[in-house]
């Protein structure tokens, strides 16, 4: 994460060309797609079991 933070202010502050910066997006596409390929997870969350969880939590908290 640290290196992700430092492209990004390199990117603020005027420091990368467009290209270094297409090239760096063009790469992090690559990560995504070759991820979602391989990747388990359904196609959509359990919004249900989610919420649920949260609720659970929430109340945890408050005893």
């Amino acid at each position: 994460m640290h290196l992700v933070r430092l492209l990004l202010l390199s990117i603020r502050n005027g420091e990368m060309t467009w290209e270094e910066v297409n090239d760096w997006r063009l790469a992090l596409h690559k990560q995504f797609d070759e991820a979602h390929e391989s990747t388990k997870l359904p196609d959509r969350p359990d919004y249900v079991w989610a919420n649920d969880y949260l609720i659970r939590c929430r109340k945890g908290m408050v005893r």
